[in-house]
């Protein structure tokens, strides 16, 4: 879209939270997840090839990307030994 910034209309912020901790297993977890659209959080991942405890997520968008005049935050909080 090739529209002149002042006729974009005003998006409010979309923002994800998201938070680590660690369990007493040692394991990390998603200790908070505040994630509204378009983004959407998959579950935690584990491979092989990972280090003991790690905990892996993917975010994506499932609105097909990203569009003019959208404004998209993103906060991580990693706990202690994530």
């Amino acid at each position: 879209m090739n529209a002149h910034s002042s006729l974009l209309p005003v998006c409010k912020k979309i923002t994800a939270h998201i938070a680590f901790s660690k369990a007493p297993s040692g394991t990390s977890y998603v200790s908070r997840q505040e994630v509204g659209y378009p983004f959407h959080l998959g579950r935690t991942l584990k491979l092989p090839q990972d280090p003991p405890g790690m905990a892996a997520i993917y975010l994506q968008s499932c609105s097909g990307g990203l569009f003019a005049g959208e404004t998209l935050h993103l906060q991580l909080h990693a706990g202690p030994h994530t």
